[in-house]
């Protein structure tokens, strides 16, 4: 039997029990052959892609059921046509402007549920790509080409530009204490970082753990991955958050680091190699920091070196993290802010603009990011602000606004909720797209949540489209309307809302100027939403909005 394994995993700040810790054999179902629909786009899990049919497209992997023209810059050749995330970044290129990903961690489901049918739920509840792992303990044991024709069905159905976060080194290659559970194995850094990365001849040096284990990722799985993410979350300190103020001018404690427990020099130390390693067999892709949760931490990657002792420059050193930062990765959880909906948006925006701002300051030039865990609960749980419309209103206002202002995509925390209703006192466990299937046993039988609701929703008409900041600006929001705009092709995609302050509860009139005859998308709980034609009266179309978004289309 297969072995289980699941994509990604929330390493939670209140508490190391997540989900299973990035165990991959705990989280999973064994493997099966599916039936995922077939796609006239031909491989859209790999960056090349196929020959499809749908409108013309950039390089990268197809999406027959999304037309859309593709992103510019892609890997490879000329990739299939209407992939709604367009194509992976070329050589030193930006991921292009229609590239977003609508992305999910796996999260928690039981062996009822395996990895296929589950990736089929992925798609049912709106995502187009995945946050997975892979780690050395998992692919030592079961082989390098386990995970190969798993990735070929999610290409098929389609999902594909994943992100990939390495991590879990094999016992023998860990500084783990001698017994260590493999899932405990994410908590410690592999031995041997100081070996050289390359011999003499230019091949990976195999006595370096963690550049061979790299090697055999991106040669196995490159043609899949857009993203590889270096470890999950190395700055986790497990609530204790008032030592990360020491790291705006000191480096880290390695005792502070709870899912590291080493050096922040050692960390630059494994940036490196995985550029390094990885641009040399993929060079299409962009390496990135393993979701990192505090400013601070940014910073002091951006003040050292690889230099083992105190991260200085010399001749073997020379170069400090943004050197080894294509892009970055952060997680954020609105929960932590409190406040309503519009509020959970700003501080994800806000965390982003505080990055870059470090960057700035660094001498680092512009990046872009992207994040792969955010979500929000369903339910209000202890002292964490949750709702049905809270959490429905935050999943499509982020990825609305996330994507109009540029992050590469958001991977939901997470597709199967961890407990079954009313089990559990931590918010965490009620995020899923879909409710605890742990006990499901057929896809059939798992039932959406209202994230998974909206999330399909907004699936159905933000993918393929590009942010149009003039006609956005054209709109001239009064100061209760909040939205962002769009262009596919000729069409303009508009999503808005009345913006809310302390709760859901916010209403507002705004007057659209059109003369056409426009598409109004309302989401509406329980189960999705409504759609209707409607025409202008004087040049005008009057909009009676409330906290919820709606899309209107304007061919």
């Amino acid at each position: 039997m297969k072995p289980l394994l699941g994509w990604g995993c929330a390493m939670l700040a209140l508490s190391v029990a997540g989900c299973g810790s990035s165990d991959p054999e705990s989280q999973g179902g064994t493997s099966g052959s599916g039936s995922g629909a077939s796609s006239s786009a031909g491989s859209a899990g790999t960056k090349s892609g196929g020959s499809g049919t749908g409108a013309s497209s950039g390089n990268g992997g197809g999406n027959g059921n999304a037309g859309g023209s593709g992103g510019s810059g892609a890997a490879g050749g000329s990739g299939a046509a209407g992939d709604p995330n367009g194509g992976g970044p070329g050589p030193g290129a930006e991921f292009g402007p229609t590239y977003f990903r609508f992305g999910v961690n796996g999260g928690y489901y039981g062996p009822g549920i395996d990895r296929r049918e589950s990736s089929q739920l992925s798609l049912a509840a709106g995502a187009s790509s995945l946050r997975t792992t892979l780690p050395e303990y998992y692919l030592a044991k079961w082989g390098d080409g386990i995970e190969k024709e798993d990735y070929d069905f999610y290409g098929a159905l389609p999902l594909g530009h994943h992100a990939c976060f390495l991590i879990g080194p094999t016992l023998a290659h860990s500084s783990a204490p001698a017994g260590t559970e493999d899932w405990e194995l994410a908590h410690y850094a592999p031995k041997n970082l100081y070996e050289p990365i390359f011999l003499e001849d230019g091949s990976v040096n195999p006595d370096n753990y963690w550049a061979a284990y790299v090697e055999r990722v991106a040669k196995t799985y490159g043609p899949y991955l857009d993203i590889y993410e270096v470890w999950n979350e190395p700055d986790q300190v497990g609530g204790n958050w008032q030592a990360t103020a020491a790291w705006e001018t000191a480096p880290p404690e390695p005792a502070d680091l709870i899912w590291w427990q080493d050096t922040v020099f050692a960390y630059v130390r494994m940036l490196r190699i995985t550029h390094e390693v990885v641009h040399r067999f993929d060079d299409s892709a962009a390496v990135t920091t393993g979701g990192i949760g505090y400013g601070s931490f940014l910073s002091a990657l951006l003040r050292y070196t690889d230099e083992p002792s105190a991260g200085k420059v010399t001749s073997d050193y020379p170069d400090k993290a943004g050197k080894y930062l294509d892009i970055v990765s952060y997680h954020y959880y609105p929960v932590f802010g409190g406040g309503s909906s519009d509020r959970g948006v700003d501080g994800l925006l806000e965390a982003r603009d505080d990055y870059a701002k470090r960057l700035e300051d660094a001498g680092e030039g512009e990046r872009q990011f992207v994040v792969t865990e955010s979500g929000a609960p369903r339910y209000a749980v202890g002292d964490y602000v949750g709702g049905e419309e809270y959490a429905a209103n935050y999943l499509v206002k982020a990825m609305t606004l996330g994507h109009y202002e540029g992050l590469l995509g958001i991977d939901w925390f997470a597709q199967g909720d961890g407990a079954a209703v009313g089990a559990s006192t931590d918010a965490f466990d009620y995020m899923g797209l879909y409710f605890d299937y742990s006990e499901v046993t057929t896809v059939a039988d798992s039932k959406r949540s209202p994230q998974g609701d909206a999330y399909a929703w907004l699936a159905g008409w933000l993918p393929g489209t590009a942010a149009d900041s003039d006609a956005l600006a054209a709109l001239a929001l009064p100061a209760a309307v909040r939205g962002a705009a769009f262009a596919k092709g000729d069409t303009k995609v508009y999503v808005l809302w009345a913006k809310t302050e302390g709760d859901e509860s916010a209403t507002a009139s705004y007057d659209l100027a059109t003369g056409a005859v426009v598409t109004v998308h309302r989401f509406e709980l329980p189960g999705g939403g409504t759609t209707e034609m409607q025409s202008p009266s004087d040049g005008k179309l009057s909009l009676e909005l409330n906290g919820t978004p709606l899309v209107v289309v304007v061919p």
